[in-house]
């Protein structure tokens, strides 16, 4: 994965699992007496979220443990057991979305094989010591080429 696609990855997830935390703890604090607005789940997803994405920024493989915590609330939300699972629905796919779109562009791309001729450079002109035009050959005959 390039230096680059690394560090936005890193961004995208630490920025969601923020965004996550946020909306739990507001989710939360407005919910009413007894109401579990933003149960353990999505405030544990989100803290994971956000150490898998510092984590991006270091180890490309890290990305894979930001997906599936953020595929993990996604799921969850979708499930309808959460409050307020339409937020959790739309912060955890736009970051699946984008996190995505940079697999896509930010993977490696394969550098064309350098030919043979490029690595080794043209073949030496090797002066032949027979004649090579017809009228030079002591039959009249130029060798087949």
């Amino acid at each position: 994965m390039r230096r680059w696609a690394r560090f936005a990855t890193a961004g995208v997830a630490f920025l969601a699992g923020a965004t996550m935390l946020l909306a739990a703890w507001v989710s939360e604090g407005l919910g009413e007496e007894g109401d579990s607005g933003a149960p353990a789940a999505i405030i544990v997803l989100g803290i994971a979220t956000i150490v898998a994405g510092a984590a991006t920024a270091f180890v490309a493989a890290a990305r894979y443990a930001a997906i599936a915590t953020l595929a993990a609330v996604f799921a969850l939300a979708y499930s309808g057991e959460v409050a307020d699972d339409s937020v959790y629905m739309t912060i955890a796919g736009a970051a699946l979305v984008l996190l995505g779109l940079l697999s896509i562009t930010g993977g490696r791309r394969r550098r064309p094989a350098p030919s043979a001729s490029a690595v080794g450079g043209a073949s030496p002109g090797v002066p032949s010591e027979a004649p090579s035009t017809p009228g030079a050959e002591p039959d009249g005959r130029a060798p087949r080429s």
